[in-house]
């Protein structure tokens, strides 16, 4: 008898079992549009992705999700650069910072979009709206921008080295810091790109940024034992001295010394000619531009001319040429130096 109760309850175990159904298969895919499983099944820490929709077609919607995916990485490029020049440049370099910043963001592109894929089980249609699911594998894309990194970074330290073997001239020194400088933005263009889809920064970066530094330290020790003496010529209806003074003030603004005076050998002069034109424009508008040229005091042979001029050096109302003296601020000054003596001084932006 209980043999036949034990034969009798597998028989119904059996038959239980058979109307249950087949066991879920753990690798089954979710339903195409089931969202929230699709978005579980490639997690941010792994993945960029993003949904693409249109009322339109199911292409253009692929072209949506890629759109969505190409643009968070590059918002999370634009958050890494602001950190990357933060960290690189000292606290009283503010317009160096925002400078480096400006050109690394003009120049970094998301380059990489051939590696966002189409997640092909996700393209489904509700109510007449296409809609998509792209990826991007962050591993992957760190992969090709540490590539990137060893390419930028190899043509780049050349340039560092250059610095230290730049002869005594000014100019030339600044050139190579100029090439440095640009070059070091690529760097960091990337670095960025690295930190935005990993976290990491590139191999390779950390001792790119200790030269950097080191790079920065002798700017600043050439413009320590950099002082311009200037001579500002005669002109009618403005005082040489004021002007003199006004330039004075820009240069400070940018860590230079200048003064007025004898000029000894080891400074660089700056001979400057003021010329005044006016011009009626419901009143009168006086502009001012200096003319002239820069170099070492006592060599006669490595001179380079000079104009600064701007709309910090204009002047207008009752009083134009007291209105011109008043826009000459510190800051005005210092901005119109930088674009006329960049390529000459290796100035180092408003303190």
């Amino acid at each position: 008898m209980k043999h036949a109760l034990r034969r009798t309850g597998i028989l119904v175990l059996l038959i239980l079992g058979g109307c249950a159904g087949p066991a879920t298969d753990p690798g089954a895919l979710p339903a195409p549009d089931d969202m929230q499983a699709w978005t579980e099944r490639f997690p941010q820490n792994r993945w960029v992705r993003g949904w693409g929709e249109s009322n339109r077609s199911a292409r253009e919607a692929e072209l949506d999700a890629k759109a969505q995916v190409a643009n968070q990485v590059r918002s999370s490029i634009t958050a890494e650069t602001t950190s990357l020049a933060r960290a690189v440049m000292q606290d009283d370099e503010v317009h160096d910072f925002q400078d480096l910043v400006s050109e690394v963001r003009s120049t970094t592109t998301f380059s990489r979009a051939e590696l966002i894929r189409i997640v092909e089980p996700t393209v489904h249609e509700v109510d007449q709206v296409h809609r998509v699911l792209a990826v991007l594998d962050r591993r992957e894309l760190a992969r090709a921008f540490q590539m990137d990194y060893d390419d930028v970074a190899a043509s780049w330290r050349p340039s560092f080295s250059a610095l230290n073997a730049a002869s005594g001239d000014l100019p030339e020194w600044t050139a190579a810091w100029n090439r440095c400088r640009d070059g070091f933005g690529r760097v960091l263009g990337v670095a960025a790109e690295t930190r935005a889809v990993s976290g990491l920064n590139p191999a390779g970066y950390g001792s790119d940024q200790a030269m950097w530094r080191r790079a920065n330290a002798s700017r600043d020790s050439v413009l320590q034992y950099t002082e311009i003496v200037m001579d500002i010529g005669p002109v009618d209806g403005l005082d040489s001295r004021e002007l003199a003074e006004r330039l004075v003030s820009g240069f400070a603004q940018l860590g230079v010394t200048a003064r007025t005076g004898d000029c000894r050998p080891s400074e660089a002069s700056l001979r400057l000619t003021p010329h005044l034109s006016s011009r009626q424009v419901i009143g009168s508008v006086l502009s001012l531009e200096l003319q002239g040229e820069i170099g070492p005091c006592g060599d006669s042979q490595s001179w380079y001319e000079v104009r600064l001029a701007g709309s910090a050096m204009r002047g207008e109302g009752r009083d134009p040429e007291g209105d011109l003296l008043r826009s000459m601020t510190p800051e005005a000054v210092a901005l119109i130096l930088t674009e006329s003596l960049g390529h000459l001084l290796p100035l180092q932006g408003l303190k």
